[in-house]
């Protein structure tokens, strides 16, 4: 069992931007992807041509900008580069092959449990993490539609992830459903390759070129959306004109608000639109059903093609494995609450890349994710600071007596020290008080005063330096004793301490009496 600060499920963008913050920040995590690479859909499943629809000062991952000399519309084989050279720089090493089947907040470690299948050894695996990050993204899943003799299809029918490039289907007649930004370029490099292409238009949609989507978001930084959006459609008609005739509808909404409320794309054209108004891509309604390669459509047409290549979308595959009962997650997979709200849950449950916003939205998910949890961490520890129990002192007869006891104690074996003492233990003379103090602990532990009379003067006003060893303190292998007891002095302080500090004044970090945890006392001691 492998037990760390964050463990973030999916090795896409959202997940390594949201390592990278953390790892900027020093906070440890994982990062566990099903794939055998990261970043997989932009590796292996993205056809060859494409190119990121915005422009590449809204595509950037945190702390790293684009080269200057890029072009403003990033080629995918760009990006997987840029992807490539952000792991080397963030350090950030995810497990790949590594299939999530469980996720669920364990109350009785207060911490997420995360049960994993290893791939290639076919062994289970489990992380326990004080937070969980949600990561494999709403593109999760290719998704197809349910469609009435499509098991019976006697061609090819694929999910736009497998297309590469229209080569293959030269000569071929091909339908493309979907009339998303996918849908529309892979329809477009059909036809380039020689393909009888046909596309399936069932919404409405509007489309736009990249030049007007670009000066729309420079806009919005300035002026409402509902102004932008105006501006941009009215820049689309004159730009396409009346599309409804081709068979493609302009939706009420605009396209910035659809993309805000519904995470609705406008498409971006890149020469489809061009074609279908010269026919050489026919546009077609609904598909109503299959018969061997015989397709029927909605306004009652029927064709005959040799391949069906749908480009309707992704969906999410959280609910396969988040087994949590938090109710964070809708039906589909995607966090109920909507963008900014959508990021944060509770009990240290948080999702990256669901905003429905493209790369911007992902490179603002992880920033806020990252600081949270640092603040997160930061509370938790000045709150255990604060704790501070301070029993009831015992009331021995020579405090003289108490702090020899301690100085003696377990002959100074600091893994089996205690700040702690029974009332029924039997105290030592405290002649060899001096003695042993200064033989276990160096000429510098202590100037040990030769009078008894004013025991809480011992070390009061004195620097302690002490060499510091090798530090096993921050495995967490010390802890102090909650028996019932009584801490008692400074010095009993600096044997817990001692293998902590190199320069210490005691007695101004602790007062007699008081009781702490080494957390506690680490809060308070610098390293050294």
């Amino acid at each position: 069992m492998e037990e760390v600060q964050v463990v973030i499920v999916g090795a896409g963008p959202a997940g390594l931007a949201t390592s990278a913050c953390l790892n900027h920040l020093k906070i440890p995590n994982v990062v566990l992807e099903r794939e055998d690479c990261y970043a997989s859909l932009w590796k292996k499943k993205s056809y060859d041509r494409l190119k990121l629809h915005l422009a590449k000062e809204f595509c950037e991952l945190p702390y790293m900008p684009y080269p200057s000399n890029a072009p403003t519309y990033i080629p995918k084989d760009m990006f997987v580069q840029y992807l490539d050279n952000y792991v080397s720089q963030f350090r950030i090493n995810p497990k790949c092959n590594r299939s999530v089947k469980s996720a669920f907040f364990d109350a009785n470690v207060e911490k997420w449990r995360v049960t994993v299948e290893n791939i290639l050894s076919g062994e289970q695996e489990m992380y326990l993490g004080k937070f969980l990050v949600v990561a494999s993204g709403e593109n999760s899943v290719g998704y197809i539609p349910h469609v009435q003799g499509l098991d019976g299809f006697k061609g090819e029918a694929v999910h736009s992830s497998k297309y590469e490039n229209g080569r293959k289907y030269s000569g071929k007649n091909v339908l493309v459903v979907g009339s998303g930004n996918s849908g529309m370029e892979i329809a477009y490099d059909l036809s380039n390759s020689g393909a009888n292409t046909s596309i399936v238009v069932r919404s409405p949609v509007h489309v736009l070129n990249k030049e007007i989507v670009h000066f729309g978001m420079v806009l919005l930084k300035f002026i409402p959306l509902k102004i932008v959006d105006k501006v941009v459609v009215r820049l689309g008609k004159l730009k396409y004109g009346n599309l409804s005739k081709f068979g493609i509808r302009r939706p009420k909404e605009g396209p910035f608000y659809l993309k805000a409320t519904k995470g609705r794309s406008a498409t971006i054209d890149v020469g489809c639109i061009k074609k279908i108004k010269t026919a050489e891509i026919k546009v077609l309604p609904s598909i109503t059903s299959i018969d061997g390669n015989l397709i029927k459509f909605a306004n009652g047409n029927y064709n005959w093609y040799d391949a069906i290549i749908f480009a309707t979308g992704y969906s999410s595959s959280v609910l396969n494995w988040f087994k949590d009962d938090n109710d964070y997650f809708d039906d589909n997979g995607m966090p109920r609450k909507s963008f900014p709200n959508h990021w944060k849950s509770e009990k240290g449950l948080y999702s990256a890349g669901f905003s429905r916003r493209g790369l911007f939205g992902i490179a603002d998910d992880a920033q806020r994710i990252a600081n949270d949890i640092t603040l997160f961490a930061t509370e938790e520890e000045e709150e255990l600071a604060l704790t501070v129990t301070t029993p009831e002192r015992i009331d021995y007869k020579d405090d003289w007596d108490v702090i020899a006891s301690l100085a003696l104690e377990e002959e100074w074996d600091a893994e089996a020290s205690s700040c702690w003492c029974s009332e029924n233990e039997a105290l030592p003379d405290p002649k060899d008080f001096e003695d042993t103090l200064q033989g276990k602990l160096g000429d510098q532990a202590a100037q040990i005063q030769s009078s008894p009379d004013e025991p809480e003067d011992l070390l009061a006003g004195d620097d302690v330096e002490q060499e510091v060893p090798q530090n096993p303190w921050q495995t967490g292998v010390y802890q102090l004793p909650n028996e019932e007891g009584t801490a008692i002095d400074d010095i009993m302080v600096y044997e817990v301490l001692q293998l902590k500090v190199t320069t210490l004044r005691l007695t101004e970090i602790v007062a007699v009496g008081e009781c702490l945890t080494f957390d506690q006392l680490a809060l308070r001691a610098p390293l050294g």
